[in-house]
């Protein structure tokens, strides 16, 4: 077996690697992969070969401002051990348009960084149509698409509108409780709002999750005696399956779609507005 420069010298030369070393001297490999994340002294890893990636999150609402994490092994584009490697690009594509993710950091626009271990990259979404979406990433001339992800209509937060009751009538929060906000309806990106609602919106969303509260959305099309789905805004926050509280009632689901929850048995009717809420505990 080939060993690059500064490969482990206290395995046998037939014996395989556990973490195989892709140092100087090494043929290099023909794919990256997260078990072949030790790159040594002189190795092809670079800015000519993609680098390993895996796209941890999966849903973001459409009205902007959520995290998009991916892992891997980022090339260090000459920062030093004490420096965030910028300078990546994480674009959403969709139908052959692009959608630029920002920084989330002051004054670097769309050019991202990474840790200081060059291994997470953190991108923030702008608001962007409902549906799939392929998120690309870009450095150096390279660009590699990731995976995808599924954008769906924002959920709702109770923190948020409990912070905007904190401010005075003055203040342009939009509404202020659950029951006075008008039902979603077409897209995010032909509505605008404030940047304090932006703000509230964000910090009740991390209190919620901080929190351990589900989050929150509102029922679309009424429901009858014997119903074996809900129709609502979102299910942006919800699992894949367990249980939900509806006008005081917990029902089991045992599956979503952006839209809908399915698989339940409704024992009576529910109306257009009702608040649906996540019950993080049942799983």
């Amino acid at each position: 077996m080939s060993r690059g420069y500064g490969a482990p010298d206290n395995q046998s030369a037939s014996s395989p690697l556990s973490r195989p070393d892709w140092g100087w001297g090494d043929a290099p490999p023909s794919s990256w992969d997260s078990a072949g994340s030790d790159y040594g002294w002189g190795s092809d890893h670079g800015s000519s070969f993609p680098s390993y990636l895996d796209l941890v999150t999966r849903e973001i609402g459409d009205d902007g401002g959520y995290e998009i994490m991916i892992k891997g092994d980022f090339p260090r584009r000459g920062a030093s051990l004490r420096q965030r490697p910028s300078g990546f690009s994480v674009v959403l594509v969709a139908g052959g348009s692009e959608s630029p993710c920002h920084s989330g950091l002051f004054g670097q626009g769309v050019s991202c960084s990474t840790d200081l271990r060059a291994r997470e990259l953190r991108a923030y979404s702008p608001r962007l149509a409902t549906g799939t979406h392929t998120v690309r990433v870009r450095y150096d001339g390279t660009e590699e698409d990731v995976g995808s992800i599924n954008v769906y209509r924002s959920s709702r937060s109770r923190s948020a509108y409990a912070l905007a009751n904190t401010f005075p009538s003055a203040y342009a929060t939009g509404p202020r409780t659950l029951e006075s906000e008008p039902l979603l309806s077409g897209l995010a990106t032909d509505t605008q709002s404030s940047t304090l609602r932006t703000l509230l919106h964000a910090f009740g969303q991390s209190l919620d999750a901080f929190g351990g509260r589900g989050a929150v959305t509102r029922l679309t099309v009424a429901s009858s005696i014997g119903d074996s789905s809900l129709t609502v805004e979102s299910t942006l926050g919800f699992a894949d399956q367990g249980s939900l509280w509806i006008d005081g009632e917990r029902y089991a689901y045992t599956g979503r779609t952006s839209t809908q929850f399915t698989g339940l048995d409704i024992p009576q009717t529910h109306n257009v507005g009702s608040a649906v809420s996540y019950d993080p505990h049942s799983n």
